[in-house]
């Protein structure tokens, strides 16, 4: 009669692998060292990995791996955002170089307005954000590769030009018009010259398709470890806080510690109406703390309670806890307590 293999005798199994693998391990460190010197080694080993499964529990995004594994999330939510706007803006050209079907061309023309205008905004936004990551000297080699590949895309959008009945403009400024009124597309072609930059672009928008669809979709573990160890094109702390920092127009500060270590945050003046003149200075600020594995840096989507504090009139200070994002030292509940007083 076969036996059931339950998932307490898996667990019993991996416990006692374990075990064997560290009497093992063991006896080979007396047989080299001695018996006095590998328990000394073997204690202080199993004391520095209880600290760090301790400090990994406590304070998880003091963590380089699990600082990894939120960025390489969000690097792949993003990646997949930004392949749609390239699909979206490849395709808006192929419709204009008649190399689509016709079924394909009436659902895309439905959206083309709105997928238009967001191809243009993405391209934008990313060119910024990689920009300014350079001036801070925080740009990853992926990430310089994939801004080189945007820019010249974009200038070649600015260099193509595309006639719309007897106006010609370019097709950069052509991507942010109002010639999708009522989703019905204009009386848009290239000439011969332009016809072929197009079709050079689309290529551009295949090779840009390519390097996304790895972050996107890896085909196995060995992809996907290596995404999470190497992968930095998106959503890294770096990127995310020129996004926060853009958006909410915050301000990077650094706090120097009682024992000397310096604390990454960002202060957030609140929201008013154009009409309605504050100083910072004479309005209440919040500082807020996060959970023991957040970053500040990815409230740019986590954002509800700070649009909250902003909304109200309230001015915002964020900050990553020591040992987390660019924040020196390690972490500790009584240490903690102190860097918020010395904020």
């Amino acid at each position: 009669m076969m036996k059931i293999i339950t998932r307490e005798r898996v667990i019993l199994l991996i416990i006692l692998s374990v075990l064997a693998i560290l009497i093992w391990i063991f006896v080979a460190l007396a047989s080299a060292v001695g018996f006095f010197a590998a328990l000394a080694i073997y204690l202080l080993t199993i004391f520095a990995l209880i600290r760090i499964i301790i400090q990994g529990l406590v304070f998880p995004g003091s963590i380089w791996l699990f600082r990894r594994s939120v960025e390489t999330h969000f690097s792949q939510e993003m990646a997949s955002q930004v392949l749609r706007k390239v699909k979206d803006l490849k395709l808006s050209i192929e419709i204009l170089l008649e190399k689509t079907n016709e079924s394909d061309k009436v659902k895309f023309l439905m959206r083309a307005f709105d997928a238009t205008q967001e191809a243009r905004s993405m391209l934008t936004s990313i060119i910024y954000t990689y920009t300014k990551q350079k001036t801070y000297n925080t740009l990853t080699p992926r990430q310089d590769t994939l801004l080189s590949q945007l820019e010249g895309l974009k200038d070649s959008l600015e260099n193509t030009k595309v006639r719309v009945e007897t106006e010609e403009t370019n097709l950069w400024d052509w991507l942010d018009s109002s010639y999708f009124e009522d989703s019905e597309w204009p009386n848009t072609h290239f000439d011969t010259k332009n016809n072929h930059k197009a079709a050079k672009i689309v290529e551009h928008c295949k090779s840009i398709e390519s390097q996304l669809s790895v972050i996107c979709n890896p085909t196995n573990c060995l992809q996907r470890l290596k995404r999470l160890l190497t992968d930095t094109t998106f959503g890294t702390v770096d990127f995310m806080r020129v996004e926060l920092e853009n958006r909410f127009g915050g301000e990077r500060v650094w706090i120097d510690t009682q024992d000397g270590k310096k604390v990454d945050g960002m202060f957030i003046p609140a929201a008013y109406p154009p009409d309605v003149q504050e100083s910072p200075n004479t309005v209440p600020t919040i500082i807020f703390c996060n959970p023991n594995a957040g970053y500040y840096e990815y409230m740019y989507f986590q954002n509800e309670w700070l649009d909250y504090y902003l909304n109200n009139g309230i001015n915002t200070f964020i900050w990553n806890y020591r040992g987390y994002g660019r924040s020196e030292g390690y972490p500790s509940p009584v240490l903690l307590k102190q860097d918020a007083e010395s904020i």
